[in-house]
């Protein structure tokens, strides 16, 4: 069955996963190595309950972070911007708030552009002078508030920022040890696959790829590595040996895939060669790519 957003959305890997089917052949390809959370300890205690706000903006914070730090980062179009600027936005809007006014969406729309505007700015200033201020980390959030737009479709309030997710944004970048971020050759900030999603009818964007190494950040309070969050990594792999990835050197290869939990500071990574048999994977392939399009209602070339 074909779901009514991805006529308007496409299908994201994160909803990809979701099928059942889907969930139960990723289930029998690919192990899911063993975690043990235990001995990790929170290092970052929040001052507000807005995890979820709090984890999109520190995943803006940190490609910013990388981006001033090394020369060789390649930040890609902020998924913030890539819905509120797509010509379809008011009818996407309108399909995902349905109870939303033309007069509602008009005002959010101008505030929505003006924020991202002054995010710009903050943006360009930090990759000047490389100095996080509270401007910027303001900005962080509301980046993060206009991503649940490309994300969900939903519209949410901009005016709701405090003190205290500012100091909290603040408090997760402020000791982060960036030597685990290093790179010899390759560093893509919000990396996607768009080669992949015309072939699968799959949309994809990571947060980071490091030399051989795809990278998604959680900021959660508990550090437990579960199967959908394996099951997304592995669906960004498969995306790139459909299409390869955005921004990548031609002959680029993902070895190992990882996720780092901020809160933990702590980056756990998974070498692909202990997951699963990779003389499977063409049989793989073809079949995400042939689900892919039955999902996404993508007809086959």
């Amino acid at each position: 069955m074909i779901d009514r957003r991805s006529k308007i959305r496409g299908t994201s890997i994160s909803d990809f996963i979701k099928d059942p089917e889907v969930k139960k052949k990723f289930k029998e390809w690919f192990d899911k190595p063993r975690f043990n959370s235990s001995k990790l300890s929170m290092i970052h205690t929040l001052i507000t309950d807005k995890a979820p706000l709090l984890g999109t903006a520190f995943d803006y914070l940190l490609r910013f972070k990388l981006q001033y730090s090394d020369s060789k980062a390649k930040a890609m179009a902020w998924a913030a911007e890539k819905t509120l600027l797509d010509p379809r936005v008011r009818s996407i809007i309108k399909y995902f708030n349905p109870g939303a006014s033309e007069k509602l969406i008009e005002s959010w729309l101008k505030e929505g552009k003006a924020l991202l505007k002054i995010a710009k700015k903050n943006h360009s200033k930090f990759l000047k002078d490389g100095e996080i201020t509270g401007d910027l980390l303001r900005s962080c959030l509301h980046l993060a508030k206009l991503d649940v737009l490309h994300r969900r479709g939903i519209i949410v309030r901009f005016d709701d920022i405090d003190a205290g997710d500012i100091e909290d944004l603040r408090s997760l970048i402020r000791k982060i040890r960036m030597k685990q971020f290093q790179t010899e050759d390759v560093c893509l900030l919000s990396p996607t696959f768009s080669n992949a999603t015309k072939i699968s009818g799959i949309d994809g964007e990571a947060d980071l790829v490091m030399d051989d190494t795809l990278i998604d950040i959680k900021t959660y309070t508990s550090p437990k590595f579960r199967r959908e969050m394996f099951d997304q990594l592995m669906g960004y792999y498969l995306l790139s040996k459909i299409g390869g990835i955005d921004g990548a050197p031609e002959d680029h290869e993902i070895h190992k895939v990882g996720i780092y939990f901020s809160r933990h500071e702590y980056l756990h990574v998974i070498d692909l060669k202990d997951v699963f048999n990779q003389s499977e994977l063409n049989s793989i392939l073809d079949w995400v790519i042939h689900k892919g399009k039955e999902i996404s209602g993508l007809k086959a070339s």
